[in-house]
């Protein structure tokens, strides 16, 4: 009879799986990309804009980074093992961090 109603029982998904280890990997680089680069913003807010020339060398690296970040994170789609939330912010974090280099060099 409830099923005339509409009622029905919910399903449930766990992710019993770890991490993918390019997604750990993607996570790790891009962790430090964000790291450094709002380590740069804030040092830039302290010192009024006057950084010494090492924390253009910084974001540089931080770039590098991000897209090493990006490309792992692509590549995790590929493994089996692992949650595709975590693939998936993985990705969305790369692309954040070099959004924010890429604001960070039009201003």
């Amino acid at each position: 009879m409830l099923r005339w109603f509409g009622r029905r029982k919910k399903k449930y998904r766990f992710a019993d799986d770890q991490i993918a280890a390019d997604t750990k990997i993607s996570f790790v680089f891009t962790g430090l990309s964000l790291l450094i680069i709002v380590g740069s913003i804030i040092a830039g807010a302290v010192m009024g804009g006057d950084l010494p020339d090492q924390v253009g060398v910084l974001l540089l690296m931080a770039g590098v980074m991000a897209v090493t970040g990006l490309i792992f994170g692509g590549l995790s789609y590929r493994a089996v093992e692992g949650d595709n939330n975590a693939k998936w912010l993985s990705v969305v974090l790369s692309l954040v961090a070099l959004a924010l280099l890429f604001l960070l060099y039009i201003l």
